[in-house]
Formats: C-alpha cells, sequence, structure tokens
C-alpha cells in the first residue's frame, strides 16, 4: 500500500509540472495608445508601433503639423488639441467622417536648416 501511495505522489508531482501551453512563440504584443503630442515629443516611441486618435487633414488641408511635408507619395496629418503630425501611408476610409484612429510606427528624420543644431521631427508610418 505504501508503495501505490508513494507511485501515486511521484505521478502527481510530474504532472504537476509540465507546462500548460506548448512552446509556440509568445504572442505580439498590442500597440499602445498615446496621442499626437507623445508622438510628436516621446524619442522613446520612435520605431514603436502605436495607436494614435485624431481628426483626418487630407492632402489639400492647411498645414497644421510642424515642419515642411516629407518627402512621400501620400502624406496627411492626424491633429488632436491643435498638435497635429504628419502620417506618410494611405488614409483610413473612416478619415472623411472627421475623427479616426490609426496604428503607425513613429519614424523620425532631421530637418535641415541654414544653421546648426538641425531641428529632429517625429512622424508617423502607416504600413
Amino acid at each position: 500500500m505504501l508503495a501505490i501511495q508513494k507511485a501515486a505522489l511521484v505521478l502527481a508531482g510530474v504532472v504537476g509540472f509540465q507546462p500548460a501551453v506548448g512552446g509556440g512563440p509568445a504572442p505580439a504584443a498590442a500597440p499602445a495608445a498615446v496621442t499626437v503630442r507623445q508622438v510628436l515629443t516621446t524619442q522613446a516611441l520612435v520605431g514603436e508601433r502605436v495607436v494614435v486618435t485624431g481628426r483626418c487633414l487630407g492632402k489639400n488641408a492647411a498645414t497644421v503639423a510642424k515642419g515642411p511635408r516629407p518627402l512621400s507619395g501620400r502624406v496627411w496629418q492626424i491633429e488632436d488639441n491643435g498638435l497635429a503630425a504628419w502620417v506618410s501611408g494611405p488614409m483610413p476610409q473612416g478619415c472623411g467622417e472627421g475623427t479616426a484612429m490609426i496604428t503607425a510606427r513613429v519614424a523620425q528624420d532631421t530637418l535641415p536648416r541654414f544653421s546648426l543644431p538641425r531641428s529632429v521631427r517625429q512622424y508617423l508610418v502607416v504600413e
């Protein structure tokens, strides 16, 4: 009887230490929701995928974003609380109705000036 109890105890210990899930890849983290202000001012976001909500400003709208428009085919602006960021890539369908939510990667470049220092600009790239 003691041998059966020991065997049950060993079996319970072995079963208890098995992983619950297979060894597949970890799920990708969801993009962080950020504001237009954070896109423009937070260098730690460069290269990260983010979700931004704001009002879409088409290519013919008045320029609200700072600096010249990036040299790309499809460029527009996303505005929130008076601040705007340039967005490179297709404008989502919902933009025609005003406010939209986009998922994009934060990119950074350097704007040339006539004298040093150069100005750093952060913008969004819809992929």
